[in-house]
């Protein structure tokens, strides 16, 4: 939800942001997100880890000690990372991508990035001294104050833009200025968060607040915490990096060998592929985490039977939920072009196919990488990545004079997502010695997920005229899920230790008694 609501609210801001605004957005966006991937990467969880193990010795002191020393990195490195993102955002915006808009951009997310940095380590509090509730409250919170602040201030700095763009006889400066006030909202929405979290860290000083046990315990030396800190995220950080460093390189070769204007090119892309990508991708994500910690957790007490049962079940519900997402893109894709007024038909139709792909893969990678992670497969995982990574820029740049931007930046994604399921699959056969059902947990999900998807394709475009393309969106997407469900049941497809631990298994087990197939 955190990352989905956003998506929502920056929909409802395209038609006032335009193409060139929401590329100032995306490229900004992505400098962004790198600089908290290398500053602020697995912070939250390797901390959380440290406090919790002192929490439940009694080590009140090396709390105080943990929680005080990571505090003070995160506030210097915030600070480092704001200025090298307004730096970097210089460089690459003026001196790289021509466009000089951005700059300012990426200098306006550095408020955020900093208080996001902070509320790591408050967070890092709330996980291990309490439970993961506060810590989804912090994320809810995020989810909803974000859209809501962003599109507040948007508004206040866009009309403030248009004023300059009037008088200046230059429209992007009120595309620029409305991405600034969505940085500002950002902003706003980390500072409400951090007072929420404070609150949180007030209750727990009760804990700190008892007789100190340092006369008995070691007391933890704060250059030691920072440097565990960091060793702990080091390798996961750079899997990461290098994947946002791919995304990147396409913006950079786009920029050096288009004619056309990045900003523009780069929105256009940004609007058609990130609400059906986020959608199910998250969605996906999320419900396929808790399989990938079972699965560690079995294998941490030497289960390997019960570890295999949950790898199976995980691996199968991705592949379940690609394909989902896959025949959802592919068979609503006339439909969602028309909705955003590009028209049904033309090359923007083969990106979605493309993305589709690149849909599918993804959520299997989703799974596969926690658990290479959670097993610490970090270095193979790294490794994974910056080949995959590599192979994708080369396919971007075949691609890029003869396909277009949005076509070879889709197929490249569907490239490096597929490179990197078919990796993560063989380090998880290999160095986890897991197996896989061909039959039960790929052939049959994907040939009835496409034969089901043709149904929904022209159910779509035979009700779409009457209902209105957005409710048939919805609609047909419904009924796909509903089908493919009852399906799945009639070919036997679930076995029993799924159904009861899959999310909404109730359900599942009800249908499945309705249809008698249980």
């Amino acid at each position: 939800m955190s990352a989905l609501l956003p998506a929502a609210a920056f929909y409802l801001m395209r038609s006032r942001l335009g193409e060139a605004g929401l590329g100032y957005f995306a490229i900004s966006y992505l400098g962004y997100l790198f600089m908290l991937l290398l500053f602020d990467g697995g912070v939250a969880d390797e901390t959380a880890r440290m406090l919790r193990s002192r929490i439940n010795r009694g080590h009140r002191t090396n709390v105080r000690i943990v929680w005080t020393a990571v505090l003070g990195m995160q506030i210097f490195s915030g600070i480092l990372a704001g200025v090298l993102l307004g730096a970097g955002g210089y460089f690459l915006s003026v001196k790289s991508l021509h466009i000089p808009h951005a700059a300012w951009v990426w200098a306006f997310w550095a408020p955020a990035l900093f208080l996001r940095m902070v509320n790591s380590v408050y967070a890092s509090y709330a996980k291990g001294r309490f439970s993961d509730t506060q810590v989804s409250i912090s994320l809810l919170c995020r989810a909803v104050f974000f859209p809501v602040l962003s599109f507040f201030f948007f508004s206040q700095m866009e009309n403030y833009g248009r004023k300059v763009s009037a008088l200046l006889l230059d429209e992007d400066f009120s595309a620029m200025y409305g991405c600034i006030g969505i940085c500002i909202g950002a902003a706003a929405a980390e500072a409400l968060v951090f007072f929420y979290l404070l609150v949180v860290r007030i209750l727990g000083i009760r804990f700190e607040a008892s007789p100190s046990e340092s006369g008995r315990v070691r007391r933890d030396r704060s250059g030691a915490i920072c440097l565990s800190v960091w060793g702990g995220r080091g390798l996961q950080m750079l899997s990461a990096v290098l994947l946002l460093g791919y995304a990147f390189g396409l913006f950079f070769l786009c920029g050096k060998t288009e004619n056309l204007s990045l900003a523009p090119l780069s929105g256009e892309f940004f609007t058609l592929s990130l609400l059906p990508f986020l959608l199910v991708t998250v969605s996906g994500g999320a419900m396929t985490l808790p399989f990938a910690a079972r699965c560690n957790a079995s294998f941490a007490k030497e289960a390997m039977r019960n570890a295999r049962v949950s790898f199976q079940a995980g691996f199968h519900l991705s592949v379940l939920l690609g394909t989902f997402g896959f025949s959802s893109v592919f068979a609503l894709s006339r439909i969602w072009l028309i909705w955003l007024g590009k028209g049904g038909e033309g090359p923007d139709s083969g990106v979605l196919m493309a993305l589709g792909f690149a849909v599918l893969f993804t959520v299997v990678d989703l799974f596969f990488y926690r658990l290479l992670i959670m097993r610490d497969l970090k270095l193979f995982v790294c490794g994974a990545n910056l080949l995959a990574a590599v192979v994708g820029i080369f396919v971007f740049r075949a691609l890029l004079p003869g396909k277009g931007a949005h076509t070879g930046a889709a197929v490249s994604m569907a490239v490096v997502a597929g490179m990197l399921c078919l990796l993560y699959g063989l380090l998880a056969a290999w160095k986890l010695n897991m197996n896989y059902d061909p039959v039960s947990s790929i052939l049959v999900p994907l040939g009835c997920g496409v034969l089901l998807g043709l149904v929904e394709m022209f159910l779509s475009r035979a009700i779409a005229p009457h209902l209105g393309y957005g409710f048939t969106m919805v609609l047909c997407t419904l009924i796909f899920g509903v089908l493919y469900t009852i399906s799945l049941l009639l070919l036997r497809n679930f076995n029993e230790w799924e159904i009861r631990h899959y999310p909404g298994g109730r359900l599942l087990e009800g249908l499945g008694q309705l249809l008698r197939v249980l």
